[in-house]
């Protein structure tokens, strides 16, 4: 006995991909000796953005805005990113826009600001490079990514605050991929897999694709690879299941903007005898 069961959702705005009770007809898997009943993802499609800039009290991350100061950090403007992917190029051209917007850079001289933003070539860390003279009407340039969560996606250590000219390097690579590098999917359905010596609700993981804008498809059409099954405990009777897309390496739920989400569970009942 084969059974999928299909779970999907469509975001207008910024969401999760989390169905609680997921309702379906009334299902039976009776308990008999030498059945197994055994659990897989049959197909994972995504249409959706992963955002490193957003904030979420679920994931508790906020890295949604940074500040500037043309009088040395003796006032501040804070600047309020749009939800969504940013690439260091992409902070770097938002910081030059506000400073153009709030008058301490002329838009003629939009391509040398008095802040920027770049990766050294060499290790691919980022650094802020801090020049007073390329303002203007300003006594002295500053800079803070001391709110919330944004100075991992400056590849800093901690927040930082910087109110003097020169050059700061940052000590690692920028985390860009903020919410993690896979995806897990879980079940209400307990399995027998486990993670770090306890059971998991996991039964399917993968990798998020780099700068991911359009869509997730699992199994791929490159490698038309399934999730294997696992053996798990189905209840008897049942009328609703649980799924979550997760970042796999802590479980908390992943933040998406806008798209859908489809995902195929089959379930099984195997005999061995």
């Amino acid at each position: 006995m084969t059974t999928l069961f299909n779970y999907s959702k469509s975001l207008t705005k910024q969401g999760k991909f989390n169905g609680k009770n997921v309702q379906i007809p009334s299902m039976r898997f009776p308990k008999k000796e030498g059945i197994v009943h055994r659990i897989r993802v049959y197909h994972v499609a995504i249409s959706s953005i992963i955002p490193n800039v957003f904030a979420s009290t679920d994931v508790g991350i906020d890295t949604t805005s940074y500040r500037i100061s043309g009088d040395g950090g003796t006032t501040w403007i804070t600047i309020n990113l749009i939800p969504g992917f940013y690439s260091i190029n992409q902070l770097n051209a938002s910081v030059t826009n506000a400073l153009v917007a709030n008058g301490m850079l002329l838009p003629a001289n939009i391509a040398d600001p008095p802040i920027y933003i770049g990766i050294d070539p060499i290790n691919r860390y980022p650094y802020v490079t801090l020049d007073t003279s390329k303002g203007n009407a300003i006594t002295q340039i500053g800079f803070s990514v001391a709110l919330g969560d944004i100075w991992r996606l400056f590849g800093f250590l901690t927040q930082k605050t910087f109110v003097l000219d020169g050059t700061f390097s940052a000590t690692t690579m920028p985390e860009t991929d903020i919410q993690g590098t896979d995806i897990a999917i879980l079940s209400s359905f307990p399995s027998t897999k486990y993670v770090d010596g306890h059971g998991s609700n996991e039964i399917c993981r993968f990798p998020i694709p780099y700068y991911m804008q359009n869509e997730i498809l699992f199994p791929s059409y490159n490698t038309q690879l399934l999730s294997p099954y696992m053996t798990a405990n189905i209840p008897e009777m049942f009328n609703g299941f649980d799924v979550q897309v997760v970042n796999a390496s802590n479980y908390k739920p992943i933040i998406f903007l806008y798209g859908k989400c489809n995902i195929t569970i089959e379930i099984s009942a195997k005999r061995y005898y």
